[in-house]
């Protein structure tokens, strides 16, 4: 009897043991279900900038917001598996929470949020980030990374290992990662996330926080279209292959990218005490102009920049994909740069920023410049307010180029004076604009710096144009805006509606007709070649073929060419894919003839020299005073100094970017 009820007992205990367990599995996966809702809902909170916003998302887009939830649910169930699974568990909550904390912080500045790719650029955003962030505000981030940090290493200590049975926990990460899988792939496939939205923001709030970012991370370059075959693609060139017999046109080609220009008389409700931009508003009137789509707000210069040089669209790439650091960061591609050299034009980039920003030192090489005039070899640069080099810095740069060769000539040239963001008060500086109809102050105060910045920056195309006119070759200037400026403008407050337009007109000291034209930014050099009888590539030929005119047709051909020079066979090259250039730093040659040592001071004599040329002995960059384009001095150096001498270009980040010839010292 003893026995019997001994057994039932034992057996008893272990049913109360199994039944306990299930429902405690029961409680953890109701658990992990409760705080994925809840990150998500945050998470969400941030991205729509409001709570009000963020229920009418759920309510509106719900399957959408299910494709968050699902990404941090299955997260949490693989965590699951850990020892740790308390601490990371946390983490991976908090880790999304400050994830979108950060792209909300990043919004107020720049009007776009936080993806991925941003971390591609954090190299370059350090020489950058005085512009933004005061000095304590650094300091606050910096000591507010410390002690996040710090927390979560306290917090992983204290927390308890638990013995994991990996076998028998493996079912629900499988089945969750499964699912969450299934539903994305159809999701997108049915179109309850957009797979083709114009702007980062807007890819944002409708597709939400989570799913973006998450794409951000895992989708690079272009995914293969339907259609896309060999056959197919010999059938889209052949029938782009046009005959031109018209006469074609030599001409220097200039290509001037101006930040955050646009006419700000489109903007509605406001009045100013005179036109900000009266030459580029005047070049309107007689010279072909129109609208011009680009595919960024507010920040993303280096993807109109992009599209404009390259013909192709940056909307094929991966959520908030920066082009300069994937798509040519490494393999080079057809641009306007390799069609006109098989026009006999020399290439030349020119940009009043670092060499290293966006990478364009080494992406340069790979779209096909031959030169590449960056700040750190222009000549009588000033500056703004916020330390921005003003652009009229670039007329010298482009006559430099201009004179370099006895042919014809492509420059593309990058203006960075009128960047944001704009200040809330600038009580030291006196705005040459005022502006009516903002009530905000501080607000008043952003929109008068950033109009007096384009009326400088619209002065300087002015004095452009007058030293385009005296140089007497036959040249083309096209002028257009990068993208619209940082400030909160609803589509409503623009005469044309949009705010990823801009404008842009095509200059000329010959007879042109005036023609107004809207064009995507991605087609802007292959009509400035069409205008020119000049012909084109495949991707320029393509763009002719359809009259710049967008339809179904034309954007599956677009995208299937595209892929199939940057991820492809090549076809559409037939047979010569382009290769990278030995781009030169600068136009001048920078030299030097004679070097001294006066005492403890070591004088190089030479040319060409600047703010940034460094004396560097045997590769060591020196302490070095510039005194004039040529003399630079040393100071404190050892007297029985020896060694090969060279003047070399250092950027702010203290990197050599070229040297100049060398000589030996004893």
């Amino acid at each position: 009897m003893n026995k019997i009820s001994s057994v039932t007992i034992k057996n008893n205990v272990i049913k109360i043991h199994e039944k306990l367990k299930s429902r405690f599995r029961l409680y953890t996966i109701c658990k992990y279900i409760l705080m994925s809702l809840l990150t998500n809902f945050i998470v969400e909170a941030l991205n729509q900038r409001s709570v009000s916003e963020t229920f009418a998302f759920v309510k509106n887009s719900p399957l959408v917001f299910v494709s968050g939830f699902l990404i941090i649910f299955a997260g949490l169930a693989v965590l699951h598996l850990l020892k740790k699974r308390k601490f990371w568990t946390f983490f991976w909550c908090l880790a999304w929470i400050c994830v979108a904390i950060i792209s909300h912080i990043m919004y107020s500045f720049r009007l776009m949020p936080f993806s991925f790719n941003d971390l591609l650029l954090l190299p370059t955003t350090f020489t950058v980030l005085p512009r933004y962030l005061s000095l304590w505000q650094v300091c606050l981030i910096a000591l507010a990374v410390v002690l996040l940090v710090w927390f979560l290493v306290h917090i992983y200590k204290r927390t308890l290992s638990e013995d994991v049975d990996v076998k028998k926990n493996l079912v629900l990460p499988i089945l969750t990662v499964f699912l969450c899988v299934i539903y994305l792939v159809f999701s997108h496939a049915y179109g309850v996330v957009d797979k083709k939205i114009s702007g980062l923001y807007n890819k944002y709030t409708r597709n939400g926080f989570v799913y973006c970012f998450s794409s951000s991370v895992m989708y690079r370059g272009m995914t293969q279209p339907d259609n896309y075959s060999s056959s197919q693609v010999a059938s889209i060139v052949r029938n782009v292959t046009e005959h031109n017999s018209k006469k074609e046109k030599k001409a220097n080609i200039i290509f001037l990218q101006l930040e955050s220009f646009f006419d700000v008389n489109n903007i509605t409700g406001l009045s100013y005490s005179k036109n900000p931009i009266p030459v580029f508003t005047s070049l309107e009137e007689k010279f072909s102009h129109g609208y011009l789509d680009v595919p960024t707000f507010s920040a993303g210069t280096a993807n109109t920049e992009f599209e404009v040089i390259s013909g192709m669209s940056v909307d094929y790439f991966g959520i908030g994909e920066v082009a300069y650091r994937t798509i040519v960061a490494d393999v080079p591609i057809e641009t306007s740069c390799h069609v006109l050299k098989r026009h006999g034009y020399s290439t030349h980039a020119i940009h009043n920023n670092e060499a290293s920003f966006y990478n364009r030192k080494h992406v340069y090489t790979n779209i096909g410049f031959d030169t590449f005039t960056s700040l750190e070899y222009m000549y009588g640069t000033e500056y703004n307010p916020l330390g921005w080099a003003k652009d009229k810095a670039l007329i010298t740069s482009i006559d430099d180029c201009l004179n370099s060769t006895d042919g014809v000539d492509f420059i593309y040239a990058v203006g960075v004076q009128s960047h944001g963001t704009y200040p809330d008060d600038m009580t030291d500086y006196e705005n040459a604009i005022e502006v009516e109809g903002i009530d905000d102050p501080s607000l008043k105060n952003r929109y008068e710096y950033y109009l007096s910045q384009i009326y400088e920056v619209d002065a300087f195309v002015g004095d452009l144009i007058k030293v385009l006119k005296k140089n007497k070759e036959p040249t083309v200037l096209v002028v257009f805006g990068d993208h619209m400026p940082g400030f909160e403008l609803e589509e409503y407050q623009l005469s044309n509606g949009s705010k990823y337009q801009t404008e842009y007109v095509m200059w000329s000291n010959f007879g042109m007709d005036c023609i107004k034209k809207d064009l995507q930014s991605y087609q802007l050099y292959s009509y400035v070649l069409d205008r020119l009888n000049i012909e084109g590539g495949v991707m320029s030929k393509l763009h002719r073929r359809y009259s710049y005119a967008l339809n179904d047709e034309y954007r599956e051909n677009f995208e299937i060419i595209q892929y199939d020079m940057i991820e492809g066979e090549g076809i559409s090259y037939d047979g010569e894919r382009p290769e990278s250039v030995a781009t030169k730093m600068g136009v001048r040659t920078i030299s030097i003839n004679d070097a001294k040592l006066d005492g403890t001071s070591l004088v190089v004599c030479g040319e060409n020299f600047n703010e940034f040329s460094k004396i560097t002995l045997n590769g060591e960059v020196l302490e070095t005073e510039f005194l004039d384009e040529g003399k630079l001095t040393a100071n404190n150096v050892k007297e029985d100094l020896t060694g090969d001498i060279c003047v070399s270009q250092v950027d702010k980040a203290s990197k050599i970017l070229s040297s100049s010839n060398s000589i030996k010292l004893e």
